[in-house]
């Protein structure tokens, strides 16, 4: 029992010393704040002296403007449309963004009519318009937030051109000396595929090609060159350290012949192919070797991801942002604007799971710890995250920008301008040590986390695997401590930024506590000693089971001590829930095993999934809870959806295997004569042995050549992997 209260003392504390505890709930994006203190009176002034400037076309006075011959033109066209009452003249100016109502619910996004704005082209009078943005703070005392106007204009306008005619209406509304340049106006232009998008491109449809192509191989070779396969008995072998367990209920099965591993031609195809990559996702296996609880936890906590994405995501496209204060008021939307421990669970899985895996593989017989298997150790984790990561890193920055239009989509695609030659930092993990201003990929940090995080783990497995637990534990104990103090400091000598997002210094926050290996690394650290714990805890003869009554206390005192983690942002915190968990049934797992393959991929979609959503939208969404939900079941979805679809042309999974020179054996199976099957199917079920240890063994019985190398570290390693 007190091994394992501190080890929740553990998980909890790094985890309060970065909560945020915010003095006023009013400390919300800037943006936000700004407009809540904006005095009316000044933008209603403006608006007044703007209503009667625009009532007499003749105070344009094109003459006095410096444009281009092409711009003066058609605007000089527009307005003969105009005097002539055209249909597509009236169509333009009417798709001009008018002041809205819910000002004072913050909506500062006057978009406009953008499809109006281009079905209002003409070819017979040789009009063809152009939606365009007007993005500048107010001149009003005390102001900083930015007002976005949409217009629809000329083509032939540059944004000098609409930077001088905004120049010269304000000289004549307005003597506060609002100017405008270039760098203001934001227009929506038609992109041309540029070169890395080519080569993207045709990389892409290079692999989906080479995909298919294995696929085919795997289908014809699996119904039509298998004797067996009308009518196959499968057996699934799972080794371990102590026991075979089989699904046949025939256990008097003859193992006739130890196959050698298949062609290396044969295990690429099986990586490549549809079928297989399916199979592997959607095939749930359950047994003792798993770590199956791992599955929901991981689900679970990407729900929580995306669920606190989707609210902050959506608040800079809504009509209604300082709705925001209300919801953040509210006890139940703690677990929303403190959604900060999300990821914490995935740090903590990912800890657990290397632990395990490396003491469970440093077990086998004949092990020994050389330079070569720590080689293999790292090659092997770079090779499980790269593939899918490097693929939605490129794809974000270098395609994106074609794929969308509207009042809300960038130019520019998601990702900023310096990203297209920035990028190196993400492909070498080391992207959240750069500036924000400069950040790609935004959810990308976590993997630059997680990756460093790895690289420090053997200074914490390679004492345990010497039988110097002491030493392990120590050096542990040692960087978790560096973590809180770390934190403490950071945020001690820095006042505003203990308030997190919410609080006035933010940026430092997200700088140096939010994104930083050495005030994130606790979880990790505990879930390696989790990791550790777990496997010895698991050798047959150790009953580790709990009595009924201390294991009630100990979900209770977790539960709890996870609520005060999540809720003790709330500045009123009277209470907070109790949960009881019970063991989950059958059909439950059934639907968590898939999900959770799937979520590392759906993590890695999901930020591209709602970016695309909400910038692709003609209007703004107005924020209120049953529209909320809504949204969020839909990105939920939607990433799944996307993730389906990137895991299945993802061979990494089964590539890495290989990097850890793991040999797969085929069983050739006889049923004792009688059988109605005769021969039994040929089954390739996740065995594995080194090769050197093959060498080695034995041939006095085919049982003898099989060693116990450690099925289940495979299983949980590439089903799903350690991130989500």
């Amino acid at each position: 029992m007190k091994n394992i209260f501190c080890l929740l003392i553990f998980v909890c504390i790094p985890g309060l010393t970065r909560a945020q505890f915010p003095n006023s709930l009013t400390n919300l994006p800037s943006f936000i704040d700004d407009i809540n203190k904006t005095s009316l009176s000044h933008l209603e002034a403006l608006y007044l002296k703007a209503k009667l400037f625009s009532s007499d076309l003749n105070n344009f006075e094109l003459n006095k403007i410096i444009l281009s011959d092409p711009c003066s033109t058609d605007i000089k066209k527009l307005f003969k449309g105009l005097w002539e009452k055209q249909e597509w003249s009236f169509k333009t100016i009417d798709s001009l963004a008018k002041p809205p109502t819910g000002i004072l619910k913050g909506a500062v996004n006057w978009l406009g009519d953008f499809a109006e704005c281009i079905e209002s082209e003409n070819t017979t009078v040789g009009w063809h318009p152009k939606y365009c943005t007007i993005s500048k703070s107010p001149a009003v005392p005390k102001t900083s937030f930015n007002l976005k106007y949409g217009f629809c204009s000329p083509m032939t306008c540059s944004s000098k051109d609409i930077a001088e005619i905004l120049n010269f209406m304000f000289e004549k509304i307005d003597k506060n000396n609002q100017t405008f340049v270039e760098k203001d106006i934001v227009c929506q232009t038609d992109s041309v595929l540029d070169t890395p998008a080519w080569i993207i491109i045709w990389l892409t449809l290079i692999l989906v090609g080479i995909i298919f192509v294995a696929t085919i191989f795997d289908l014809v070779k699996t119904y039509f060159k298998n004797p067996y396969s009308q009518n196959p008995t499968t057996l699934y072998i799972q080794i371990n350290e102590d026991s075979v367990s089989t699904n046949l209920l025939d256990t008097d099965t003859i193992i006739n012949n130890v196959v050698p591993s298949k062609p290396l031609k044969d295990q690429l195809i099986s990586a490549l192919s549809l079928l297989s990559n399916f199979k592997k996702i959607f095939l749930v296996d359950s047994d003792d070797s798993q770590l199956s609880s791992l599955h929901g936890i991981r689900v679970i906590t990407l729900g929580w991801v995306i669920l606190g994405h989707s609210y902050a995501f959506i608040v800079f496209y809504s009509d209604n942002p300082l709705e925001a204060l209300n919801f953040i008021q509210r006890f139940s939307f703690t677990i929303v604007s403190n959604a900060f421990f999300s990821v914490d669970s995935f740090f903590l899985i990912s800890g657990v799971l290397t632990g395990y895996l490396f003491i469970k593989m440093s077990s086998a017989p004949n092990f020994r710890l050389t330079f070569k298997f720590m080689t293999k150790y790292l090659i092997n984790r770079i090779l499980r995250l790269s593939p899918a990561y490097y693929f939605m890193l490129f794809f974000s920055i270098f395609l994106t920008k074609y794929l969308g239009s509207g009042p809300m989509y960038p130019n520019n695609g998601f990702e900023l301008p310096i990203c297209r030659t920035g990028f190196w930092k993400n492909l070498l993990y080391i992207n959240n040590f750069q500036e924000a201003n400069e950040t790609c990929f935004g959810i990308s940090w976590y993997l630059a986390n997680d990756m460093q995080f790895h690289l420090l783990a053997p200074l914490i497995l390679i004492p345990f695997v010497l039988n110097k637990f002491l030493a392990g534990i120590s050096i542990l104990v040692v960087l978790i401590f560096v973590n809180i103090i770390s934190t403490f400091l950071s945020l001690y000598y820095h006042p505003g930024s203990e308030l997190g997002i919410l609080g006035e210094n933010s940026e430092y926050y997200y700088k140096w506590v939010y994104i930083k290996p050495w005030t994130r690394s606790a979880p990790f650290l505990v879930g390696i000693l989790v990791g550790y714990i777990l496997f010895h805890h698991r050798k047959p003869g150790y009953n580790a089971k709990i009595k009924t009554i201390f294991n009630f206390f100990n979900w209770n005192l977790a539960q709890n001590m996870m609520g005060l983690c999540v809720f003790i942002i709330y500045s009123d915190l009277r209470l907070y829930p109790t949960f009881y968990f019970n063991r989950i049934d059958h059909i439950i797992y059934q639907i968590f095993v898939p999900l959770s393959r799937l979520s590392y991929s759906a993590f890695l979609c999901h930020q591209t999934f709602m970016f695309y959503f909400f910038m692709t939208q003609r209007r703004l969404f107005h924020l209120q809870d049953i529209t909320l939900i809504y949204y969020y079941v839909g990105n939920l979805l939607g990433s799944y959806f996307m993730a389906v679809f990137l895991s299945l042309f993802d061979p990494a999974p089964s590539l890495t295997w290989r990097t850890n020179e793991l040999r797969m054996y085929e069983i050739d199976i006889e049923h004792r004569k009688g059988h109605e099957n005769g021969n039994a199917d040929v089954l390739f079920r996740r065995m594995f042995e080194e090769e050197n240890d093959v060498k080695q063994e034995s041939t006095t019985g085919p049982w003898n050549q099989i060693e116990s190398y450690g099925i289940a570290e495979l299983q949980l390693d590439n089903e799903g992997g350690e991130n989500g």
